[in-house]
């Protein structure tokens, strides 16, 4: 009656038991590279592409509570976004020399505000919302962004 029902045969690899996981094999491979090298895990700065290079990471590092990979990423991502004016100031002016264009033409637009910001509520980021709320409402609606396309027509025709 106390008797511990036997597992049924584990699916080994080489002798080891062999677990299978639901998660992406890409997203894991990172986190693990993350945790084992995390030196290694950096973004270029201003990389339009981070939040959506991360968001599958720290996914992972939520599920499996692995705060100091959830910490580093988000650190990363904190320099991306001033949280005061001289800061801001301070990317405008790299930015603009960055691309070697006049400082009254400066348009930030990397890293994308709108994806750090669905990024920075999901992952509780708020240190990053101010700079990226403000650089979303710089974006003109003019500005050949791909949403442009999807608005409807006013006006004559």
């Amino acid at each position: 009656m106390f008797s511990i029902p036997r597992p049924p045969a584990l699916e080994t690899f080489d002798g080891a038991p062999l677990v299978r996981l639901s998660d992406s094999a890409n997203d894991m491979e990172k986190l693990l590279n993350a945790l084992y090298n995390p030196e290694s895990f950096a973004y270029s700065r201003y990389n339009p592409r981070t939040p959506s290079l991360v968001t599958g990471i720290l996914l992972l590092a939520k599920k499996y509570q692995m705060d100091s990979i959830r910490t580093l990423i988000l650190r990363n991502i904190e320099h991306d976004w001033p949280y005061n004016l001289a800061g801001w100031d301070s990317l405008l002016l790299e930015k603009a020399r960055s691309e070697d264009v006049d400082f009254e033409d400066t348009d930030i637009t990397y890293p994308e505000p709108a994806s750090a910001i669905r990024l920075a509520i999901d992952f509780n980021c708020p240190s990053i919302l101010p700079a990226a709320m403000y650089s979303l409402s710089l974006i003109s609606f003019n500005s050949g962004r791909s949403c442009k396309s999807q608005l409807p027509k006013t006006g004559p025709s």
